[in-house]
């Protein structure tokens, strides 16, 4: 586990890997505990995964950035479907509860939950896990603290994994697609795609759609911004960061940053408070949470628990994502007080 608390004292974080069975599906889980008089929101870059937020304590907003796209949730509990548009989180006084990132086929084949419905949607988490969440919920309540919260995640989510219906396990077609996808940081064309997966361009995008929720283009566009937001983040120019991240020019990395944000890349930037950049825990997946670390800070590390992958486990297909991100900062947060 890696305990932090950022900067200003405001949040702690808390994040783990998930029992190795659940491995690379389910990315990791973040236990959270967010303080402060007035309302805040936090904005986290766009990305390949999909989060689900169980709220224990207070309430939040959820929604995504970009124009006519508001804040359209206010509940505890919430599933931010596959998003192109980076996301918004946002609380008033303290909330507390845990954060479970897995990669998109993972909510379908766990959750059945409908991908192609759910891009850059946020949901009431109850509409994805249904009868599933107040026991789930419940569990992680009486939990006394967060490594008990870890081991009722590993639990309820080996249940589900062991009755999954085999039925809604990805093509390994699209996951090999997506392995392209994401070791190119989303700079391979879709045609260049299509001819290595030997699949036409529009079958390849109905399938992407169903089992992963973007197209394969939108996915490319999420992981082209989430490493200039990064990139940025650390300091580096608008023109570097285009060229590093598969921007044609710093223009087009600008018109990038309007289209999905609303904003310029210096104004979206300028909403960063020190020590609120933070890159994400190590991962062995292609995705990391939405709560990730504070650079500023010396996160204490201790040893994850152990265990044996299942060779039965759903998620352990043939075509292993054991490689980590091509660039350092997979996904940084944003934190910014709403006017």
């Amino acid at each position: 586990m890696r305990r932090h608390t950022c900067a200003r004292g405001d949040c702690e974080l808390i994040l783990t890997r998930p029992d190795p069975r659940l491995r690379p599906g389910v990315v990791g889980y973040c236990s959270y505990r967010l303080t402060g008089d007035g309302p805040r929101q936090r904005i986290f870059a766009p990305g390949g995964a999909v989060s689900l937020f169980i709220g224990l304590d207070g309430e939040m907003s959820a929604g995504h950035t970009g124009p006519d796209a508001p804040v359209s949730l206010r509940r505890a509990s919430a599933f931010y479907g596959p998003h192109l548009h980076p996301k918004l989180l946002g609380h008033r006084g303290t909330a507390e509860g845990v954060e479970i990132s897995v990669l998109p086929w993972v909510a379908r084949l766990l959750f059945d939950a409908p991908l192609g419905e759910l891009a850059d949607a946020v949901v009431e988490a109850d509409a994805v896990l249904g009868r599933c969440l107040p026991s789930l919920a419940e569990d992680l309540r009486t939990a006394p603290g967060p490594r008990a919260r870890f081991d009722v995640l590993d639990r309820h989510l080996l249940r589900w994994t062991a009755s999954a219906d085999a039925a809604r396990a990805p093509s390994p077609t699209v996951l090999h697609a997506w392995d392209l996808i994401t070791r190119s940081a989303g700079t391979l064309t879709v045609r260049d795609i299509a001819a290595r997966t030997r699949w036409s361009s529009r079958l390849l995008e109905l399938r992407f759609r169903e089992q992963i929720g973007l197209s394969p283009k939108r996915l490319a566009r999420a992981l082209r911004m989430e490493r200039a937001i990064g990139l940025l983040a650390t300091g580096r120019s608008q023109t570097d960061t285009a060229h590093a991240a598969g921007f044609s020019d710093q223009p087009h990395l600008s018109r990038e940053f309007r289209t999905l944000t609303g904003l310029p890349p210096g104004r979206f930037l300028n909403h960063l408070a020190p020590g609120c950049a933070w890159p994400t825990v190590a991962q062995d997946s292609t995705s990391s949470f939405a709560f990730v670390q504070d650079p500023a800070g010396a996160p204490r590390q201790d040893s994850d628990h152990g265990g044996t992958p299942h060779p039965a486990n759903a998620h352990q297909h043939q075509h292993q994502h054991q490689h980590p991100y091509p660039y350092p900062y997979p996904y940084v947060s944003i934190e910014r007080n709403p006017r």
